[in-house]
């Protein structure tokens, strides 16, 4: 027979076990979610189609084409696919793409952000059927090929199943902290790395105008002051001496502009009679398009410089 030590010592083993055991389909790395088991086999009468497709960085262009670059740009890891079908009833299908890291998953979320909020994941939008979040380091978009109050409740439904699966720990880059908070349109501010990316927000040349690449962090967002609305573009580079550079290289090609001396900030009219202007502190260069006036270029630069010497952790 076992003595009381032993037995005790048994029991606290079970017990540890039973309070750090977790079902096979969760886990604190998303990586190890199985989504086969998250996602239901049946919801409200709607069946998967078919087997769940699996894609990763070799194969994404099997699924989506040229649009796979944007998700590459943004450090994408995997994707899995599952469509549902009910008779006499639209088809809903949902995406789940795996990112390297939470940054990444907010970044390809801020990529569209037109639509109405919703409380699910870290931040999500619906609208016209389709609804996208992003949680931790997850991406998610659930489309409902025609919308109906069935599929609407159906597509949260199982946007709140998959987001309640996913760890809670969801960090927004760093530099959003730089952004000056006054006339800041928070519906308008995107993350992203290359320049893949800014060219689907805001076309800027058809080449790396700025050496944009996936070492390096961008902002870019929309001010609004005397009903005027205008852009500031903001990238951290990996150190100072490319921070440099870039804005040379911009004030020569993009500005026309004498680029072997800049001082401070340099601001130029365009041909359709707005003002563009440069500027940069550290491993940080900004550019502000679409400005009204000389002193809208100035008053944001002067703001933004000032939150940058306040520092960021990035």
């Amino acid at each position: 027979m076992l003595n009381k030590n032993k037995t005790r010592l048994l029991v606290f083993t079970a017990i540890l076990l039973f309070m750090n055991f977790k079902p096979s389909a969760y886990a604190e790395d998303t990586s190890m979610i199985s989504w086969k088991d998250i996602l239901p086999r049946e919801i409200n009468g709607w069946h998967p189609v078919r087997a769940d497709e699996q894609y990763d960085r070799d194969t994404i262009f099997e699924y989506m084409n040229g649009a796979g670059e944007l998700y590459l740009a943004y450090d994408f890891k995997n994707l899995m696919v599952r469509e549902y079908e009910k008779t006499s009833a639209p088809s809903v299908i949902v995406e789940i793409y795996q990112m390297s890291s939470s940054r990444d998953a907010f970044g390809i979320y801020t990529q569209d952000l037109d639509g109405d909020p919703v409380e699910i994941g870290k931040e999500a939008i619906y609208a016209k059927g389709l609804l996208r979040f992003w949680q931790g380091d997850v991406f998610c978009r659930i489309l409902a090929f025609a919308e109906t109050e069935n599929t609407r409740q159906l597509v949260l439904q199982l946007g709140r199943r998959i987001a309640g699966s996913i760890p809670t720990k969801s960090e927004k880059p760093a530099m959003l902290q730089i952004l000056p908070s006054e006339n800041l349109l928070p519906d308008d501010i995107h993350y992203f790395h290359t320049s893949i990316s800014l060219n689907t927000h805001y076309y800027l040349a058809n080449h790396n105008i700025l050496d944009l690449d996936r070492t390096t962090q961008a902002l870019l967002a929309r001010y609004k002051k005397s009903e005027k609305k205008f852009r500031l573009l903001v990238v951290s580079y990996p150190n100072d001496e490319r921070a440099g550079q870039a804005l040379r290289q911009f004030a020569r090609v993009y500005m026309k502009i004498d680029s072997t001396d800049i001082k401070g900030q340099v601001i130029t009219r365009i041909e359709d009679n707005t003002y563009i202007s440069a500027g940069n502190s550290g491993r940080f260069t900004y550019f502000i398009f679409e400005a009204a006036t000389q002193e809208d270029c100035r008053w944001l630069g002067d703001r933004l410089i000032k939150k940058i010497e306040e520092g960021t952790d990035e």
